[in-house]
């Protein structure tokens, strides 16, 4: 079975287990940043509501219900992993900025619920959350990502040519983002797009090759050196507080959740969200009324 239609057979069962309709699927990680090695995991992440519509949104007590599906994982010859998140978690998760759900809008591998054929929901919310993220706090995020990274410890130089090709990403991310910060984007996903749009006062020509060299060892392409992973890690440590000092002087904006814009500020895109949100909650209920509400094929 193909890697695409054991996918879709999964979540096609996830969600008759669990009444839900899952509005979007995309695989996250390695794959979706075009670093993966034949063995890499697919890591599948959905977008659900929950079912009945009216009973779950409207209801008092529905805060305590849990926001998250994950732990269905299928061993093959590869592992596939899936976790999603609800709706309501996941909208309000873009508007911390969270690097995760944004990620998700943009990865190349989506898996498409015909149920939303014709509608543009995910567009939309793609549109406003990478009109209006939080540009500093996602290159924070990046950098944390890097940080906490760089210090696991690794015990073979395959697991080093992969750790650091992780730090590194979330270094070049964070750098885009300074070196962009009009800009309605977010970072290239593709990890190659990404480091050839880096400016060379960040990573000159040498160290780009280096850093390509590294991508080919975790493909399985070239055999893995461990003085170019040492050159790498040089680099590295020696750009690491730069960028972290020119981050600190993106503007702090404020997330469209919490309550914490003030009254003169421009408002329009929590009302869109807002509107969003209850339109696509109309649209499953809909749809769920014609019986039409289950099937991902």
């Amino acid at each position: 079975m193909s890697a695409e239609s054991h996918i879709s057979e999964t979540i096609e069962r996830i969600s008759k287990e669990r009444n839900i309709v899952v509005l979007h699927a995309v695989v996250a990680g390695s794959r979706s940043w075009g670093m993966e090695s034949t063995t890499s995991d697919y890591d599948v992440r959905f977008i659900y509501v929950r079912l009945p519509v009216l009973e779950t949104y409207l209801s008092l007590f529905d805060a305590e219900r849990n926001d998250t599906i994950e732990g269905h994982k299928n061993k093959s010859a590869v592992e596939h992993d899936f976790s999603g998140w609800d709706l309501r978690k996941f909208l309000l998760s873009l508007g911390r900025s969270n690097v995760d759900a944004l990620e998700w809008l943009i990865s190349p591998i989506v898996y498409h619920n015909p149920q939303f054929h014709g509608t543009d929901f995910i567009d939309q919310i793609s549109r406003l959350a990478c009109e209006n993220y939080n540009k500093r706090e996602l290159a924070f995020s990046y950098l944390g990502l890097a940080k906490r990274k760089l210090n696991e410890k690794h015990q073979t130089i395959e697991q080093q040519v992969k750790k650091l090709l992780y730090v590194v990403r979330g270094l070049l991310a964070a750098s885009w983002i300074i070196n962009n910060e009009h800009a309605k984007t977010l970072p290239p996903i593709n990890f190659e797009e990404l480091l050839s749009t880096t400016d060379s006062s960040v990573c000159d020509s040498t160290i780009m090759d280096a850093i390509s060299k590294l991508l080919q060892m975790k493909r399985g392409t070239e055999k893995c050196d461990e003085q170019v992973a040492q050159k790498v890690e040089q680099w590295i440590n020696s750009i690491t507080k730069s960028i972290q000092e020119k981050a600190k002087t993106l503007p702090a904006t404020k997330s469209y959740v919490g309550g914490d814009r003030k009254k003169d500020e421009d408002d329009t895109f929590r009302p869109q969200m807002d509107q969003l949100f209850f339109n696509i909650l109309q649209h499953v209920q809909n749809k769920s009324e014609d019986k039409g509400i289950i099937s991902f094929k």
